[in-house]
């Protein structure tokens, strides 16, 4: 059996309280803990600009699935929680740029009332599969 592996990259700020990994590894999966627009620093980046925080939460995502030997193509499954309607455009324009059309992840997004810290707007979760000759025969 395949031992599982907890993951936090030194390019993402440590977990607050040191209470979670931001990868998870077991076999050919991964999970990723929702990633915010906390720089490496724990600062968090574009308070009040959802378009910032889109983009800094994206790259968060590249660097948590880069730590696994992944990229955006090995995911196939995020779900995407929003605090406004207004920080729609901004995550989805995000996301079109990280995703081509043939290599598309199943999404939800959520509308909440609230995330983790009052500045954070956007926070997205993902799964991944990182074996090439299963995401081949699936695809």
């Amino acid at each position: 059996m395949a031992e599982i592996e907890r993951i936090n990259p030194p390019e993402l700020a440590p977990p607050p309280g040191n209470r979670f990994a931001h990868v998870v590894r077991w076999g050919d999966r991964a999970w990723i803990a929702g990633q915010t627009a906390r720089g490496a620093d724990g600062v968090n980046v574009g308070v009040g600009d959802p378009k910032a925080q889109a983009e800094k939460v994206y790259d968060n995502l590249r660097i948590a699935i880069g730590a696994v030997g992944g990229t955006f193509a090995n995911i196939v499954k995020v779900t995407i929680f929003l605090t406004s309607e207004d920080s729609l455009p901004a995550a989805r324009a995000a996301q079109n740029e990280c995703w081509g059309v043939a290599e598309l992840p199943a999404s939800s997004m959520v509308i909440v009332k609230a995330l983790a810290h009052p500045d954070f707007l956007i926070e997205i979760e993902a799964e991944a599969v990182l074996d090439d000759w299963l995401r081949g025969v699936m695809g």
